[in-house]
């Protein structure tokens, strides 16, 4: 720092020292989208910010985990409430469970649990990432392949159980990630792109669940079916993704885009990868068809 002046030698400095600080951040964030492989983790495991969050029960965490986990099952997550399944628990309890693990809102995270057989299973991580980020989390990613990739692999698995201290949780809540059912009536009144994530045979009215009451889709709403978003286990290249995305929902990425599915679970799994695609209004309806659907329902889904 030869020649440099006093204070120019501290502004270096300070600057350095911010550059280092933010790094686990900036290495995260240089992701294309949110999702990160199980080499990426593997390598990044040492980063002091990142936080690894393991969303499988309680038993199967003990069992054995990525080093350096916390673990918060998804049942605390999406919980059921009001007679509907996967609802968001209330503010507080949310800013309960995020701070008795620790997490502060600027630490990346990185969501871990099983990728299951069936688009329920999967969707359990990015229920679990979307309400993280509802929660003000800034960088939250999933697992690809989920834990059963990380063991096919062979990487690093430990019962240790983590000593976390408990920090209180300061971030700041994003209402707008998830929509009640007069958010969603709002936002169609708007003019918001309204996506059924569901397989065509659900969206036209074919096959219905069985806790949701009617056959078909919310009215005007468009189907971008979720199973197409995966090669195998793994998710389909961003090239890929932004294709069939803007098929559907077009080019316009700060344009209002609420999807829902059966039960606001198998929507966050487009939610997620819009989000990182770049749409920067998307929201979750989080009743989603089990709610707008119901058979005494005053709004009906047509076919």
């Amino acid at each position: 720092m030869k020649g440099l002046g006093m204070s120019k030698k501290v502004l270096l400095l300070v600057m350095v020292a911010v550059l280092f600080l933010a790094l686990p951040s900036m290495l995260l964030a240089k992701r294309e989208g949110n999702v990160v492989t199980t080499e990426w983790l593997g390598k990044n495991l040492s980063k002091k910010d990142l936080v690894i969050v393991d969303v499988r029960n309680f038993a199967d965490y003990k069992a054995g985990h990525v080093p350096g986990s916390v673990n918060i099952p998804l049942s605390s997550l999406a919980i059921d409430k009001g007679g509907l399944k996967n609802e968001v628990p209330a503010n507080e309890d949310l800013i309960d469970i995020i701070s008795e693990k620790g997490i502060g809102s600027s630490a990346p995270v990185v969501v871990v649990g099983l990728a299951g057989e069936k688009l329920p299973d999967r969707a359990g991580l990015t229920r679990a990432a979307w309400t993280l980020k509802y929660a003000g989390v800034q960088d939250v990613y999933v697992l690809d392949g989920g834990f059963e990739q990380w063991l096919a692999e062979k990487k690093p698995v430990v019962t240790e159980l983590l000593d976390v201290k408990e920090k209180k949780y300061r971030g700041k809540i994003k209402e707008g990630l998830f929509v009640n059912l007069s958010g969603l009536q709002s936002a169609k009144a708007a003019g918001a792109v309204v996506v059924d994530v569901r397989e065509l045979v659900f969206f036209n009215g074919e096959q219905k669940l069985p806790f949701v009451g009617q056959f078909g889709h919310v009215e005007g709403a468009l189907n971008l079916p979720t199973a197409q978003v995966f090669e195998g286990k793994s998710y389909k290249g961003r090239k890929d993704l932004l294709a069939l995305a803007e098929t559907v929902v077009g080019t316009d990425k700060a344009k209002q885009i609420v999807v829902y599915c059966d039960s606001g679970r198998v929507a966050t799994i487009w939610a997620l990868l819009l989000d990182g695609l770049g749409y920067s209004n998307v929201a979750v309806y989080d009743g989603s068809a089990q709610e707008y659907g119901a058979e005494n329902a005053p709004l009906k889904l047509v076919k």
